[in-house]
């Protein structure tokens, strides 16, 4: 990477602001009245700006005034503790955002199932992400997201997006202030992690949406995926977000005490992680199809919304990703390819060290700047015989493996000349499209619609680890 999205020793900056600039218009808004008031001066804030600059907002309080009325202006006053101008640049933001998320035909429409959302139900039954129905007893919503679920059938990340923004438009909608993010990143794998959506829901959380962005709690953060990839995520976050970006790795037990210091109780945790709370996606996408009944949708519009401009009305084309989203990509996405070419390993089977920090360009993090993590400690071990105990109660490995694995390295140990993909096919692995015309390798799956280099990752990672065995076994 050539450039990164942080000022370095030497580079320029932006000048300070002019002494003669005019202060920034906050209000106390210890009233109704107060609130009035500062409304009125966001309103005028928003006359005063060109047109190209809120073209998007102006188009949908012309046909739809409803998304765009006094109450949604309020929610970005108090976001920004009624410092007018920050509110407005957070309002236009919010609506380029909009646009750039959902397209020109949906997002004007209501953020419903069957509004700006009718293309994306599939999406949100997926369960990658959810909103839990239960908030944490500050009365903060928590988002949840399931890296497992980004398996049960893939997730464009512009679909990821649309969702997130319907989540997250639900809990300003439930008159939640506050979100938590939880992840569950346990026997996740490198191929889960998708830099874009990530930089998206950074941008939308931290410079669009009126709701702000709490914590972030990443659990069984011990996984493949997770620890290869934790010191370019939190270069990218906000500084905000790095400062509540917490880590947590060990028993499901350990895990949930951690939980309930931030005010996350079992009642509200999910069944994965230990706790209590079932929850069901496609309930979940039955309960909003009830409670968004009777919202206008664009079956009555068409299918599409009013015409973005007027005839002979000039209005510009809303910008895509920033240059900053782009380079925060791209650093995510070379961290990840390094970090899968490692897993991968070169052939003769020699480890290479991963060289995640130098791909991504990051600068060095200041100390106390680092991720918090808590860890479970481990016992230490006691001093005890076991002899004529089997390996498998001297060492407890935790749940079996895959038997098609398990068949897999079977077939590559007795024929080491076999290709890793040959082996995987001896196994009991089913690749429908693997001989296709015209396919790439990266784009097969199998038949649990695992991708293909994700299970000759792990096949050769099974391997190494009983190659080390096997030589520790000698000495």
């Amino acid at each position: 990477m050539s450039s990164f999205p942080f000022a370095r020793p030497g580079e320029a900056r932006a000048p300070p602001r002019a002494a003669s600039s005019p202060p920034k218009k906050r209000f106390r808004a210890s009233s109704a009245a107060d609130e009035a008031r500062a409304l009125g001066a966001l309103k005028e804030a928003l006359a005063t700006k060109p047109h190209e600059e809120k073209s998007w907002l102006v188009h949908v309080q012309r046909v739809r005034p409803e998304l765009a009325d006094d109450e949604h202006l309020l929610g970005f006053l108090r976001t920004e503790d009624y410092n007018v101008e920050n509110a407005l640049t957070r309002l236009l933001r919010y609506w380029e955002l909009r646009r750039r998320v959902f397209g020109p035909d949906h997002y004007a429409l209501p953020l419903t199932l069957r509004g700006a959302m009718k293309d994306s139900v599939e999406a949100v039954k997926n369960g990658f992400m959810s909103l839990l129905p239960e908030p944490d007893g500050a009365g903060r919503a928590i988002l949840y997201s399931n890296c497992l679920g980004y398996r049960k059938g893939f997730v464009e990340a512009d679909e990821k997006l649309k969702v997130w923004w319907y989540l997250l438009h639900i809990a300003t909608e439930n008159n939640h202030k506050e979100v938590i993010c939880l992840a569950n990143t346990r026997d996740s794998h490198i191929g889960d992690f998708d830099p874009k959506f990530l930089v998206g829901q950074m941008t939308s959380v931290e410079r669009a949406f009126h709701v702000k962005w709490n914590v972030n709690i990443v659990c069984h953060a011990g996984s493949q995926m997770f620890t290869k990839v934790a010191n370019a995520m939190k270069a990218v976050l906000p500084m905000s977000a790095r400062n509540s970006f917490m880590t947590l790795d060990g028993s499901d037990e350990f895990v949930l005490e951690a939980l309930s210091q931030h005010g996350l109780s079992r009642e509200c945790v999910p069944k994965e992680l230990g706790g209590t709370l079932v929850f069901c996606a496609e309930a979940f996408v039955k309960e909003r199809l009830a409670i968004e009944g009777g919202t206008r949708g664009s079956d009555e519009d068409g299918g599409k919304a009013s015409p973005l401009v007027r005839e002979g009305e000039v209005t510009p084309s809303p910008p895509a990703w920033s240059s900053d989203e782009v380079n925060k990509i791209l650093a995510l996405q070379q961290c990840k390819t390094e970090c899968q070419a490692e897993t991968a390993g070169p052939t003769n089977d020699q480890l290479v060290p991963c060289s995640c920090a130098s791909a991504t360009k990051v600068p060095s993090q200041p100390e106390g700047d680092a991720t918090k993590t808590t860890t479970q400690k481990k016992p230490a071990p006691q001093k005890t015989s076991n002899k004529g105990q089997p390996k498998s109660a001297k060492k407890g490995r935790g749940r079996p493996g895959d038997p098609r694995m398990e068949r897999a390295m079977e077939a590559k140990k007795g024929d080491p000349s076999l290709t890793l993909v040959a082996a995987l096919v001896a196994g009991g692995f089913v690749f429908p499209d693997l001989d296709a015309p015209g396919g790439k390798v990266g784009d097969v799956v199998d038949s649990d619609g695992i991708k293909l280099y994700q299970r000759r990752n792990h096949l050769l990672r099974r391997i190494r680890l009983a190659k080390k065995k096997e030589e520790e076994g000698k000495v």
